[in-house]
């Protein structure tokens, strides 16, 4: 259990950086609290290409600033449930708002490499038939080695991916949440 301010606090801590698009990106969209973009997990997480990658053709400002906070939102939430509701040591009658604001940096990580690959499935995805989709046509193998990484014929891992880093990232985080595991105390029985 966390407080919706958690969330919101999490969210604002990265943001999309400056843009080259003609339309202005909110405030909110572009610089995190932290000072960090998006950019730094992955080059193609930038407005110019999610904006390329939207199903509405020439969004208003409006729209294409609430599909980025949207979608700021969603990571926030998917790795929180990564990290925290899929965890064998979480408990949902404990309140972890507290701890999760104290140790915010944590989840830097884990919520960039979450967005890098969600962004990178939008422009393999993309239902727009525009240059961008044409580039993720070309380059549907170079995206899926950024995703997945490369092993050898012998299946060992040559280079992580994307996932490869965000599950480290998650590892990393759920050590620092739960670092002594479930603890049993019970009296001595013997």
């Amino acid at each position: 259990m966390y407080s919706p301010e958690v969330i919101q606090n999490l969210k604002n801590r990265i943001g999309f950086g400056k843009s080259s698009l003609p339309i202005e990106v909110d405030e909110s969209n572009v610089d995190g609290t932290t000072g960090r973009t998006f950019a730094f997990y992955h080059r193609l997480v930038n407005p110019k290409n999610i904006y390329m990658t939207m199903d509405e053709i020439e969004a208003s400002q409006t729209k294409f600033n609430a599909f980025l906070d949207q979608l700021k939102l969603d990571v926030t939430k998917s790795v929180l449930t990564e990290l925290l509701h899929k965890n064998e040591y979480y408990r949902s009658s404990k309140d972890y708002s507290d701890i999760i604001i104290d140790k915010a940096e944590i989840f830097d990580d884990c919520i960039g490499y979450n967005m890098a690959i969600t962004c990178i499935e939008m422009l393999i995805s993309s239902s727009r038939i525009n240059q961008q989709q044409r580039n993720a046509e070309l380059k549907y193998d170079k995206l899926k080695i950024e995703l997945e990484g490369f092993k050898d014929s012998k299946g060992n891992q040559i280079a992580n991916g994307l996932t490869s880093k965000y599950s480290q990232a998650i590892k990393d985080a759920s050590k620092i949440l739960f670092p002594d595991g479930l603890r049993i105390r019970s009296p001595k029985v013997w």
